[in-house]
């Protein structure tokens, strides 16, 4: 897969970090875009225990989130953030 420049901020990770030891099963944050209704495109927000081939992996400070290859195409760019 060809490399991005979408990043993740360090709160971001740190949330990650402590959504994920409360459900261990679970290894990864995925985001992805969905298109539809009259409100265009949304984000998608799951956990995930596998990575598949196609997936970008953003790492930091432990954490790994996954983006599919379609929905990287909205997102190139981006930092995934996380404010109080």
């Amino acid at each position: 897969m060809a490399m991005s420049n979408v990043t993740l901020s360090e709160t971001a990770a740190k949330r990650i970090k402590a959504i994920l030891a409360k459900t261990p099963d679970k290894a990864y944050l995925r985001v992805s875009v969905e298109g539809g209704g009259c409100s265009g495109f949304s984000y998608k927000f799951d956990l995930d225990d596998t990575a598949n081939e196609d997936d970008l992996l953003v790492e930091r400070d432990g954490v790994t989130v996954l983006i599919d290859e379609m929905s990287l195409e909205f997102m190139g760019g981006s930092e995934i953030d996380f404010s109080t």
